[in-house]
């Protein structure tokens, strides 16, 4: 019983950060008004006129989110701490491939965001597995 509380602890953790990152790119980088998030034309193009900041700070939390959410995971989880960061970094994960490959992102953003978010993801349940 404490694994499934343990993943799902994660996982509102890790959520929690991608929404609070969520909402510092939208406050910094407001998406036009006349933007449709069906038509992918015009939203290629609005993601090609944004900064590289934006993308830095993508980075900063899907590598935030599995971190947290391995973290937290293998600390509220009793026996098998390992095991219950993993199936939430895994989860987690899922939800970095399914943002990056939403869109046409720069091919260095997606590398980088992939690779961050997978390392900091592992860190996060060997330092929660350790406690």
């Amino acid at each position: 019983m404490w694994q499934l509380v343990a993943v799902v602890s994660g996982i509102i953790a890790g959520l929690a950060a991608l929404f609070l990152g969520f909402l510092i790119n939208i406050n910094l980088w407001p998406m036009p008004e006349n933007l449709d998030g069906k038509n992918t034309a015009s939203v290629e193009y609005f993601i090609k006129g944004l900064p590289d900041i934006f993308f830095i700070t993508k980075i900063i939390v899907h590598a935030l989110m599995c971190f947290l959410g391995g973290l937290i995971a293998s600390l509220v989880a009793n026996t098998n701490k390992a095991q219950a960061g993993a199936i939430t970094i895994l989860l987690l994960f899922s939800v970095v491939l399914y943002r990056d490959f939403e869109y046409v992102y720069p091919t260095l953003y997606v590398v980088f965001s992939l690779f961050a978010a997978g390392i900091l993801g592992f860190f996060g349940v060997v330092i929660g597995t350790r406690r």
